[in-house]
């Protein structure tokens, strides 16, 4: 297991290539950001707050989990990048945007706590299979950018609570 917490105000994690065989809770003070990359090592992710951006990868077939609550203020990426690794994120607790991208086949799975928007800026979210989504309390929207998301496979998108609302208005969207 692996702990990384920083002490100074707005303080960053960057954690280049790692194997952490466990799980790996990050936590900034203020606005810092946050990046890992586990090389082919599955990657869990613990309880964990980031009061900037969170970037995560994994090479692993089982590409990146979490265990506990993920906090973020900013946005966050979620990267498989080998072995049609998959993304299941199901205690996401995101400001921002979110962006997925796996490799080959891969699926991704998030649940947010509040509103899910489709990351705006740079590519844009690309699954290679299925794309499973849900919002606890807010909405799911493709963002206020630009960027195009594609799925391969089948997506699912999932409201929680009640009089909350999908839109999907970018049509260059391939869902």
């Amino acid at each position: 297991n692996l702990t990384a917490t920083t002490d100074a105000n707005n303080g960053v994690i960057i954690l280049g290539t790692l194997a952490v065989n466990g799980t790996v809770a990050l936590t900034t003070n203020g606005s810092g950001n946050a990046a890992i990359d586990n090389g082919t090592t599955a990657l869990i992710i613990a309880q964990s707050s980031v009061g900037g951006q969170l970037h995560l990868i994994s090479g692993h077939a089982s590409g990146i989990t979490d265990s506990g609550t993920v906090t973020v203020g900013s946005w966050f990426s979620a990267t498989t990048d080998a072995n049609n690794g998959v993304i299941n994120l199901d205690q996401l607790a995101v400001s921002s945007d979110i962006y997925f991208t796996t490799h080959g086949t891969g699926n991704a799975t998030g649940v947010n706590a509040s509103t899910f928007h489709f990351g705006a800026n740079n590519s844009g979210m690309t699954v290679g299979g299925n794309l499973s989504v849900t919002s606890t309390t807010g909405d799911i929207t493709d963002g206020w950018g630009n960027a195009t998301h594609t799925v391969a496979g089948t997506t699912t998108l999932t409201t929680s609570a009640n009089n909350r609302t999908i839109t999907l208005d970018n049509t260059n969207n391939a869902f």
